[in-house]
């Protein structure tokens, strides 16, 4: 699945997030405590989310020791935020869309499909890339059945 990339426009969007930096290691259990605050929060204020959990990668080149990432989940409306929860808007347009599925270790894999697909068109990076979690921890045990889908918007 991560050979079949798309170009599609991606709508803006309003996210409840908390960005911070981690090394590879730290990235699940980074991912877990800010999930659990942001959907706490959340619930605690009455927000439902608007899609499903999100990460975007800030960094232009990945470095392993320090990975700039932010851990969202969009909602409708905004919220004021609390400790390291913000809201902010993420703007929308075109973009390079892959789905990878399987464990998140080889998710490497629909980023080189997407950076591939982009040169051969000659697309550049327009924001840094995201990755939208539509199947995965809590609701699937077998990491062969996640679903991500990798999204790097292009201009």
């Amino acid at each position: 699945m991560d050979g079949n990339v798309s170009m599609r426009e991606i709508a803006a969007a309003q996210i409840a997030s908390v960005r911070t930096t981690v090394s590879l290691p730290e990235i699940g259990p980074a991912h877990e405590r800010a999930f659990m605050e942001i959907f706490s929060y959340l619930g605690r204020s009455g927000v439902v989310p608007a899609g499903p959990p999100m990460s975007i990668y800030h960094d232009p080149e990945f470095n392993e020791e320090a990975i700039d990432i932010e851990i969202g989940v969009p909602i409708a409306g905004t919220v004021a935020g609390e400790g390291r929860i913000t809201s902010r808007r993420l703007d929308g347009g075109p973009a390079a869309v892959t789905l990878h599925a399987g464990p998140y270790e080889h998710v490497h894999r629909a980023y080189r499909a997407l950076q591939a697909w982009m040169q051969a068109r000659g697309h550049e990076s327009a924001g840094p890339p995201r990755e939208i979690y539509l199947a995965g921890p809590p609701q699937i045990s077998d990491p062969a059945e996640y679903r991500t889908e990798v999204i790097w918007p292009i201009r």
